[in-house]
């Protein structure tokens, strides 16, 4: 749950720096920091991607500031237009990624050694008869079952 909470705060974020107001998207953000941080590692590529939009995010408010200080200085009674900003659109793979955890769909990395003593160990346990991880469990064997005496 804490992943699709980042997930979903860093969108928020995407969307209200789209907006401009990056004072709420930098709030989000460093939420999305702070869980990706804590759960994934401060190495992780979701959080380094999240330190990145931090950055950018502060950048852009630092821009749209000065530039809003700017055309009030050279006109101070008359209304300033919103100055141009440059809007970062998310890396592909990124948009692919958030629409897979936001659906459900979960990569996980397993390396070839992992898969050569997955084979391994179910070829153990099918020689041994065990019952495989997420099988049901076997049926008890069957057992004379004594009839009760009726009642007749």
């Amino acid at each position: 749950m804490p992943l699709k909470t980042a997930v979903a705060r860093h969108l928020l974020a995407r969307t209200l720096s789209c907006l401009g107001d990056f004072r709420a998207a930098l709030q989000h953000e460093k939420e999305t920091y702070s869980i990706y941080k804590q759960l994934l590692g401060e190495k992780h590529e979701k959080t380094r991607e999240s330190s990145e939009c931090l950055r950018h995010l502060t950048q852009q408010a630092v821009v749209l500031q000065k530039r809003l200080t700017e055309a009030f200085n050279r006109a101070p009674h008359a209304a300033p237009a919103p100055p141009p900003l440059h809007i970062q659109p998310p890396p592909i793979p990124s948009v692919i990624d958030m629409l897979n955890l936001i659906n459900g769909i979960l990569f996980v990395q397993i390396s070839p050694q992992d898969i050569e003593q997955f084979k391994a160990e179910i070829e153990k346990r099918q020689l041994k008869d065990l019952p495989l991880p997420g099988d049901p469990p076997a049926p008890a064997p069957a057992a004379a079952v004594a009839a009760a005496p009726s009642d007749s």
